[in-house]
């Protein structure tokens, strides 16, 4: 956890523009007042025209790579990351594509065995990184592209407040006990060991 707090701490001065921390840096920030044990890695959302100046980011120990649902900034040097199951995280992605919405699993997996060998992406990042989300406004929510049934009402983001965690001042949604509830269901106050952050 500690590398996930450097890298963050790191990438901080280089986000230009309204941003949050979300997914289960969110989680454990909210219900523990830190990030989760064992978690490797860290969720940030970039709102409408926010972005990360990499001029500011120092690339001899800082990498980047956009990796099918998101980018993904990680520490260099340190253990590359390895997908579980490279073919159903590649489907995965096929099927959240909005061309894609509707579609059964049969036709994910023509589409998906059709261009997975020219389309696979061979990860470059490291076991400890930040996933960068950008999203946008809409119909008074902000809902990220590939996490549709995760979404931040407008007021939320509108009101966002900072949580502080060692020397960082982390923006976080308000309303976090519905935020949360909504994101990780009823029992979010509840660690649930077999729970895949």
């Amino acid at each position: 956890m500690e590398d996930l707090s450097i890298l963050l701490n790191d990438l901080i001065p280089a986000i230009k523009g309204k941003w949050c921390l979300w997914g289960g840096g969110l989680l454990g920030l909210h219900r523990d007042g830190k990030f989760i044990d064992g978690d490797n890695d860290l969720d940030i959302i970039l709102f409408d025209d926010a972005y990360i100046d990499y001029d500011l980011l120092d690339k001899e120990s800082i990498g980047s790579q956009n990796y099918y649902m998101n980018q993904k900034i990680y520490r260099k040097g340190k253990k590359i990351f390895k997908p579980k199951n490279k073919w159903i995280e590649y489907c995965s992605f096929i099927r959240m594509k909005d061309e894609n919405k509707g579609k059964n699993r049969a036709e994910v997996l023509r589409i998906a065995s059709n261009t997975y060998s020219q389309d696979y992406i061979k990860p470059e990042f490291t076991e400890c990184f930040i996933d960068v989300e950008y999203i946008k406004e809409k119909d008074d929510r902000y809902t990220p592209q590939y996490f549709r049934k995760c979404y931040f009402e407008k007021k939320e983001i509108d009101n966002i407040i900072y949580k502080q965690y060692g020397n960082m001042s982390i923006p976080i949604p308000s309303n976090l006990d519905i935020v949360c509830e909504r994101h990780f269901g009823k029992n979010w106050r509840i660690p649930d060991p077999e729970w895949k952050y």
